[in-house]
C-alpha cells in the first residue's frame, strides 16, 4: 500500500519531478542498518550474560578462621584468593562471617566447590574443637543456602592426592601450592611478608578436582 502511494506521488505533476521513492529507498536502507546493529548489540549482550553465567571456576575452601577461599580457573590458574572473612561475636571472639563468605561465592559463582571436611585434631581442646566445627558448619550452610555444587574432602585425602607427605608442616603446603599453581606464588604472603598457609591449602584443595 505504501509503495502504491509513492508511485502515485511520483506521477503527480505537483511534486515537480521529485521522486519520493528515492528517499524511501534511502530510509529503508538506513532502517536495515539500524536493525542489524540492534541485532548485533542484542547478541553481544546475550553472549556476555551467557559468559558470566557459565563461568567454569573451581573453589577450594580451608574453613578455619585462619583459612581461606581460593578460586581457580579450569586451566589451574589462580583467579583470586581471600583470607577467610571473620567478624567479632558478642563474646568478643572472631568467628567466620557467613555474609562475607556468601559475598565471595556470589561474586565468582564457582561450578564446583571443594570444602575441607574437618575433624577433631590431636591435642585440641574442647573450645578449639567447637570453634573449628562451627566455622566448618557456617561455610557448609552458606554453600547449601546458595545452592552451589560442592564436595567434601578430608585433610588426609586431599594431601595424599596432591602428594604432600603425612605429618608435613604448613611450609610444605606453601611449597606445593607454588609448584602446582605458580600463579598463586605472590598471593601466599601477607602485607608484612608473613606466609599464608591457609591460602596455600585452599589453593591445593581446589586443585583436587582439576
Amino acid at each position: 500500500m505504501l509503495r502504491a502511494l509513492l508511485d502515485a506521488l511520483a506521477d503527480d505533476p505537483a511534486t515537480g519531478g521529485h521522486d519520493p521513492r528515492e528517499e524511501f529507498v534511502e530510509l529503508e536502507n538506513e532502517l536495515h542498518v539500524v536493525d542489524e546493529l540492534m541485532l548485533i548489540g542484542a547478541l553481544s549482550i546475550s553472549f556476555e550474560d551467557w559468559a558470566v553465567q557459565t563461568q567454569d571456576l573451581i573453589c577450594g575452601i580451608d574453613p578455619g578462621k585462619a583459612g581461606a577461599i581460593a578460586i581457580l580457573d579450569k586451566a589451574g590458574d589462580l583467579v583470586a584468593v581471600y583470607d577467610m572473612p571473620t567478624s567479632k561475636t558478642s563474646t568478643g571472639r572472631q568467628a567466620v562471617d557467613p555474609h562475607g563468605v556468601a559475598e565471595i561465592l556470589r561474586r565468582h559463582e564457582p561450578s564446583m566447590t571443594v570444602l575441607e571436611q574437618v575433624a577433631t585434631r590431636p591435642g585440641e581442646g574442647a573450645v578449639g574443637a567447637f570453634s573449628f566445627g562451627t566455622s566448618y558448619g557456617v561455610v557448609l550452610g552458606v554453600l547449601a543456602a546458595l545452592g552451589l555444587k560442592h564436595k567434601l574432602t578430608r585433610p588426609e585425602a586431599w594431601k595424599k592426592q596432591v602428594g604432600i607427605p603425612a605429618k608435613s608442616d604448613k611450609a610444605v603446603s606453601i611449597a606445593f601450592a607454588k609448584r602446582l599453581v605458580p600463579s598463586c606464588a605472590d598471593a601466599l604472603a601477607g602485607p608484612k611478608g608473613g606466609l599464608k598457609d591457609g591460602r596455600a591449602e585452599a589453593v591445593l584443595i581446589a586443585t583436587t578436582v582439576l
